[in-house]
């Protein structure tokens, strides 16, 4: 037997068969498994806290603190930069996209569903957008909200924000004809239907009732973005990066979530109102989505159980971050 197995072998290399090797062997050491995949989303959620409540005809908020501040970055927001005259908004031609371009030193924030107004018609931005200092020209992704004027100058010298039913509709329709649907339902709703359908002509009308609302929620010290409930079912959300940014921003967003109570049937906040906390920890385990910004940073959607939103990340860090509910419980059953 001894001699036969050379020529077996032989035999297999004349013919280009390989013999027969043994089995490999299992490395010595473990394979080093690949870095988890960062969550920017679920990172920041996971930092924010809940304060003590403030409620007031049918509104109730939550301030939302963050246990450890990463960005303190000093963002421009659109209403400072178009002041400074660093930032301008011009027209495409096109309903769906403003070209923006950003001439400050600084990062200009854009947040998502802001108005611009003039040009041919006012627009509402469909996502958030971080332009880059010195940007060069950005392309704004819009929806209209003004559907009977088609006429004026190139340039948007101001912006405003919305109600948040229409900026719901903005960020997370697809259909041009559904935001339009909005504004007329509220522009009827709050006695502010006009020629052209502007859906800021609200503000116009209910300045006094905003003004109100507002009033009676304090200015919390360190809060960096706010929970908010319509008679006791949550409405929305908003976070940002900082307490700074959102204070900038703080009197838009109350009077964005209060116009969408005005006009609704006075009902009792019920005992047990929706559960905030549920609201967050269904933002951290929902399915998430990332596509590049249009400026700088990634706009990453998320959706599962009965929220759904988006946040602008730039550098892992979560700059701005809106939830909304799935479906939104009290408006329709609460109309007149």
């Amino acid at each position: 037997m001894r001699a036969i197995v050379p020529l077996i072998v032989l035999g297999a290399f004349l013919t280009g068969e390989q013999p027969a090797r043994p089995p490999a062997r299992p490395p010595e050491r473990p394979i080093i498994p690949p870095a988890p995949r960062p969550q920017p989303v679920a990172d920041f959620v996971q930092r924010l806290r809940l304060g003590s409540p403030a409620s007031y005809r049918g509104v109730t908020i939550y301030p939302l603190y963050l246990g450890q501040v990463l960005d303190n970055t000093n963002y421009l927001t659109a209403d400072e930069a178009l002041a400074a005259g660093c930032l301008s908004i011009e027209e495409t031609g096109t309903v769906g996209r403003l070209i923006a371009t950003n001439h400050c030193a600084r990062y200009v924030f854009l947040l998502g569903g802001k108005a611009f107004a003039g040009g041919r018609q006012n627009r509402t931005l469909r996502q958030d957008v971080l332009l880059p200092p010195h940007s060069g020209p950005v392309e704004l992704p819009t929806y209209c909200i003004e559907e009977q004027r088609w006429s004026g100058g190139a340039r948007f010298d101001r912006s405003a924000l919305p109600n948040a039913a229409v900026r719901s509709k903005a960020q997370y329709s697809d259909s041009q004809r559904e935001v339009w649907s909005q504004v007329s339902t509220d522009l009827k709703r709050l006695g502010a239907v006009n020629a052209t359908s502007d859906a800021l002509r609200v503000y116009e009308k209910q300045a006094t009732a905003l003004s109100d609302y507002r009033s009676h929620f304090p200015v919390w010290e360190e809060c960096v973005g706010v929970i908010v409930l319509h008679y006791g079912h949550i409405a929305g959300m908003d976070a940002f990066c900082n307490g700074s940014l959102f204070r900038k921003l703080r009197d838009q967003i109350i009077d964005s979530y209060c116009a969408d109570v005005i006009g609704l049937k006075e009902v009792g906040t019920p005992i047990r109102g929706e559960d905030p906390e549920q609201f967050l920890r269904s933002i951290i385990t929902a399915g998430t989505s990332s596509r590049p910004s249009p400026g700088v940073g990634e706009l990453i959607s998320f959706s599962g159980g009965n929220v759904q939103g988006s946040a602008l990340a730039f550098n892992l860090e979560v700059v701005h971050l809106n939830a909304v509910p799935l479906i939104y419980r009290i408006m329709e059953r609460l109309r007149d």
